[in-house]
């Protein structure tokens, strides 16, 4: 928690040696002020919020673009991370959640967005941005090919041109299945320059499933694109999930900075449709 308030009601930060308010429940609250986590708030007792997380620079970073009385904002025994000034929630989240408390804040919040951390797949070559749809970004694929025992005719000849029944490598099809090279791209990856605004398939290998059990609007942070920057600029906003194993996805290429201008309260209308 990063804000919590004196006994006359003001919101202050952490200081170390310094104790505080919970504003859910009023509970005291304890300076954590070390050097190897941000500096929070803590219970004395148990969190009153059981959602409540560890957060990290990253979390606090994309929590900044509000301002602070829209962080952390009490409703009913939770602590949203951000709200928006239409009203909805933002949930900000770097570690992994059960898929039951992803429905389950759903539920709660109803009007919301999400943002996941995926920086770490994205840096590590697993997320696959732009990937080919034909082969899932493998660049090898199956496909339906005339047997070679049997030249495709399904019957078994031997050393002469004489039928001796079903051919035993195909079972009779003709037809068999092999790995062939993808030829709709290049090495997995389709043929076509990434901007902003493009919409892309894209493939998460061993992927984190949390996310892919949302049922309202998901942003995925991958730390920026290399083939447009370097520098974080851009995340993913899904439109779709096409299959779970791999992990598939359709998603529009976006501006960080949108996403910040929207949640500061900018003229920016990309998240007002659909579930939030």
């Amino acid at each position: 928690m990063q804000y919590a308030r004196t006994s006359e009601g003001h919101v202050v930060e952490a200081v170390a040696g310094t104790r505080a308010l919970c504003p859910a429940c009023r509970g005291e609250v304890i300076a954590k002020c070390g050097d190897l986590v941000v500096h929070h708030w803590a219970h004395r007792a148990a969190d009153c919020d059981p959602w409540s997380e560890p957060e990290t620079p990253w979390h606090r970073e994309w929590k900044s673009h509000a301002p602070q009385h829209r962080q952390e904002v009490v409703i009913g025994r939770h602590r949203a991370d951000v709200v928006a000034p239409n009203g909805v929630v933002v949930e900000i989240q770097h570690s992994n959640i059960a898929g039951g408390e992803v429905r389950e804040r759903e539920r709660f919040y109803k009007r919301m967005l999400w943002i996941f951390d995926a920086r770490e797949a994205s840096e590590t070559g697993r997320i696959l941005i732009g990937a080919c749809e034909k082969c899932d970004g493998r660049g090898k694929r199956p496909a339906r090919i005339d047997c070679s025992k049997c030249d495709g005719t399904g019957e078994w000849q031997g050393d002469s041109d004489e039928a001796y029944g079903d051919c035993f490598a195909c079972n009779g099809r003709g037809k068999v299945t092999r790995t062939v090279e993808c030829e709709e791209c290049v090495e997995g990856m389709e043929q076509m320059a990434l901007e902003a605004g493009l919409e892309v398939y894209c493939v998460w290998k061993n992927a984190r499933r949390d996310w892919t059990l949302a049922e309202r609007p998901v942003v995925l942070d991958v730390g920026g694109i290399p083939e447009i920057d370097r520098r974080g600029q851009y995340v993913l906003r899904v439109l779709s999930i096409t299959s779970t194993n791999p992990v598939a996805f359709v998603a529009r290429i976006v501006p960080r900075g949108q996403v910040a201008a929207w949640i500061s309260g900018g003229p920016v209308a990309i998240f007002t449709k659909g579930p939030a």
